[in-house]
């Protein structure tokens, strides 16, 4: 007879607790929803203008590195009498 009693006692316990986990694994599901929900956006971002203005800033810094490149080039292959007029151009600048 005590083992018939202890054995419903068991049982219940199990239930209830598996009762109370189920609960708190919907509740927290439930809690994590709420705040999941993000804004709305407000405006819409037009990516093409982004991209041309990048693609146009690219296109910029291009001529600017040729340029420079070719300015590099002209000082590396210059001799002393033409560094010299240089140095002296760049002074009176």
């Amino acid at each position: 007879m005590i083992d018939n009693e202890t054995n419903w006692r068991d049982t219940i316990v199990c239930l209830i607790c598996m009762f109370l986990i189920f609960a708190i694994v919907i509740l927290t599901a439930r809690c994590d929803e709420n705040y999941d929900n993000t804004p709305p956006v407000k405006g819409n971002v037009n990516v093409d203008s982004i991209l041309n203005t990048n693609d146009s800033i690219n296109h910029v810094i291009k001529q600017k590195d040729s340029i420079k490149y070719e300015e590099v080039f002209k000082v590396r292959n210059l001799d002393n009498d033409s560094t010299v007029k240089l140095f002296k151009e760049l002074v009176r600048e």
